[in-house]
């Protein structure tokens, strides 16, 4: 996608005053120096072509009637054009004084430029202490530069490549005219001014240095930007974006944008054929969202009433207080948004615990598993993709690894993996990273404002007097709307996942938007609950109980048993392939029951039998099995791990404590499709002492799972 286009369309939905703050994150021409000194122009834009931006830095260093010798361009995409050539006039007005030396930075995700051949892709003539320094960690493999340097007769073709684990590459011609050439890390100076409220010290007095350094990060966070907008409507363009940004901050003082990046691109990464089952009442969507959209709504009003004041100093003091007392009080509602990113990161840490202690009691099948894993895998026809897969398969990679190895395959490894259990740890462990990563990012975001907040109050008293603390303060209030959208935005995308869920629909039912203004969002609740309504009234939904039966994957019912003595636990998995669900969809667990056929205890003792099931579970899609050729389709889902107990007397049959999941409307429930851990409750493989639980095996047949659910016949 043309980067000029995305921005276009990323700040499409900001209001009128806000979009000239808008621009601010996207182009800026700056020059600094005096006559007695060299000059440094800096400019950034989505989209520079080099000649042109030349120009412009002479034109620049002209007005200003300077000579330059500091050029720093900063943009998303790059073109050189054929015969494009960079030295001391390039950069200089005929007349000026100079020595013919430069410093050259360019920073730029894409470089469109000639394919090398008879001629290069750039000329760059350089005397001595010249510098040129391309921050283009993916320039094209057919880049080249003709490098001339007085001391050296014509001109050298050097190929521009940067290695995997820095950021750029600089080419410096020294004083007695030897070329050098070096990989760079990202720098850390161009980053130091993250924040616009970095730069106002504590007594709310502003650092003028600071508007120096703050080009880069800028840049950083329109990309960041534009790729949150387009995340659903272009997935490649978007990682692309943020893996620029992940390289390019990879600094200790650029952690906020590296984890914002890192969270959005790994959420990406996961692919679309996985569903989030969120934990939210979906019929109560519309008041919950409105009720906290109330404090939002109100800090967004205050805002726009403050860049359109026009009264006395002192009413620009009052409307900045009230802007800040109404901004505490937005962001102090969606809080509650880190507790529920906390609450989904533990689960899907239990989850992960899960999954993991699953597939290690499996591994010891490891052999088996491998081949019939490879037998069902005839899209990957490369070895280095099945041997990528494999090390999958058998836990060498880490959790960041596995996540990689899907990014790498484009979301195909993991859902193919067949062997029990592998593929669900893969999952929960990608999901327990995305979890990991949404926690930091609110984190952050909260703890950084909280930070603000001393320096905010002190910044507006001083603002009555110093423009550039006013012009600094709408900046910063603007990167808190921003920050308060990016709330909203999160709030919404968890709400509109649930419906997804609800309703086994794909894509989104609403468009967001993380700078999507506030009020807009009213629409947007209303049409989640009409949604959730909607499909309740056209969808019959009716009860169903499904039984399984079986030895959990053991050759004999002895084997079974002597799992649970050995292990204190067996797992249960319930193929979402099973012949019972043909004809159903939309399957969602009301209760839970197991009984172990044959078992004995001492008289009028009840068996207590935990059930947990694992991060990863299945649904069955009613449309897609009545359009689809598949034997049964399936979707897959990812959500929080769960527990329940179920306490029956063998004897007499007689259920004490059923295992109901969930008995509330609001209460989100699962499938049974998925893997299930079953343990005895006081058992000796549980509890090692003399009050364990004494259970007769002798006449065990099997076990039997029941499941009552609420299931959707498709008619046939």
């Amino acid at each position: 996608m043309d980067i000029e286009l995305a921005v276009e369309t990323s700040l499409k939905p900001l209001t009128l005053g806000e979009k000239a703050l808008g621009k601010s994150l996207l182009s800026s021409q700056r020059v600094h120096g005096s006559s007695d000194e060299k000059g440094t122009v800096w400019l950034r834009a989505p989209k520079l072509v080099l000649a042109e931006a030349l120009k412009t830095a002479r034109d620049l260093g002209s007005q200003k009637k300077i000579s330059l010798k500091f050029v720093h361009i900063f943009c998303d995409t790059l073109i050189i054009q054929e015969g494009d050539k960079i030295n001391g006039d390039s950069i200089n007005s005929p007349g000026y004084v100079t020595d013919g030396t430069f410093t050259i930075q360019i920073y730029a995700r894409k470089l469109i430029a000639p394919v090398a051949g008879d001629k290069p892709s750039l000329r760059v003539d350089m005397t001595s202490t010249c510098v040129l320094v391309l921050w283009v960690p993916d320039a094209p493999s057919s880049f080249e530069l003709d490098i001339s340097v007085k001391s050296q007769p014509g001109a050298t073709r050097m190929k521009v490549k940067i290695d995997p684990l820095k950021f750029g590459v600089s080419y410096v011609c020294s004083p007695t005219g030897e070329m050098s050439v070096t990989q760079r890390d990202p720098p850390k100076t161009a980053l130091a001014y993250v924040n616009y409220l970095e730069l106002i010290n504590d007594d709310g007095t502003l650092q003028d240095q600071g508007y120096a350094t703050d080009e880069l990060p800028r840049l950083l966070q329109m990309q960041i930007l534009v790729a949150q907008v387009h995340a659903e409507t272009d997935r490649q363009f978007a990682i692309d974006l943020l893996n620029y940004v992940i390289i390019a901050s990879g600094s200790a003082v650029s952690y906020q944008l590296h984890y914002q990046a890192v969270g959005l691109r790994n959420n990406l990464a996961l692919g679309r054929d996985i569903g989030q089952a969120s934990s939210v009442n979906v019929y109560a969507s519309k008041q919950v969202l409105k009720a906290r959209l109330t404090a939002a709504l109100a800090f967004e009003n205050a805002y726009r009433d403050y860049l359109s004041d026009s009264g006395t100093k002192k009413q620009q003091v009052s409307a900045g207080l009230d802007l800040l007392a109404k901004s505490n009080d937005a962001l102090e509602t969606y809080k509650f948004i880190i507790g529920i990113r906390q609450r989904e990161y533990e689960m899907a840490l239990h989850s992960n615990d899960v999954a993991k202690a699953n597939f290690e009691k499996n591994n010891n099948d490891l052999a088996s598993k491998i081949k019939a894993f490879e037998a069902g895998v005839e899209k990957y026809k490369k070895d280095q993709q099945k041997e990528a897969t494999k090390s999958i398969l058998k836990g060498v990679f880490s959790v960041v690894l596995a996540v990689g190895a899907t990014i790498a395959t484009a979301g195909a490894a993991a859902p193919s993996i067949v062997a029990a259990g592998a593929g669900c740890y893969i999952k929960t462990q990608a999901n327990l990273v995305q979890k990991g990563d949404d926690l930091a990012i609110l984190s952050f975001q909260t703890n950084m404002e909280d930070k603000n907040q001393q320096r905010l109050a002190a910044m507006n008293y001083k603002s009555v007097t110093d423009e550039k603390i006013l012009d600094l303060l709408k900046r910063a209030m603007f990167d808190r709307i921003l920050a308060l959208r990016t709330f909203v935005y999160q709030d919404f995308q968890t709400y509109s996942t649930a419906y997804n869920y609800h309703s086994l629909s794909k894509g989104s039912l609403l468009r967001l938007s993380p700078v999507k203004p506030v009020v807009d969002y009213l629409e947007d609740a209303a049409v989640i609950q009409g949604a959730v309504v909607a499909y309740g009234s056209r969808v019959l939904v009716q009860s169903r109980t499904f039984r399984f039966a079986g030895l959990c994957g053991y050759a004999t019912k002895e084997d079974l048993a002597a799992a649970f003595t050995q292990n204190g636990s067996v797992e249960y998995m319930i193929d979402p392939q099973d012949a019972q669900w043909r004809g159903f969809s939309r399957i969602r667990m009301s209760s839970a029951r197991c009984y172990l056929d044959g078992v004995s205890l001492p008289t009028g003792q009840a068996l207590k039998i935990q059930l947990k099931t694992s991060g990863r579970f299945f649904d069955r899609d009613c449309l897609q099995e009545k359009s689809s050729n598949l034997l049964v389709p399936v979707r897959s889902f990812v959500g929080d791990a769960r527990t329940l107990l179920f306490e029956y007397n063998p004897t007499s049959k007689n259920i004490i404590t059923d295992g109901l999941w969930g008995q509330e409307r609001d209460y989100t429930k699962h499938t049974p499709m998925t893997s299930w851990n079953i343990s005895i409750i006081g058992y000796p493989g549980i509890n090692n002492d003399a009050s364990a639980v004494q259970v007769d095996f002798s006449d065990f047949s099997g076990i039997t799972l029941e499941f009552t659910c609420d299931v959707v016949w498709t008619g046939y």
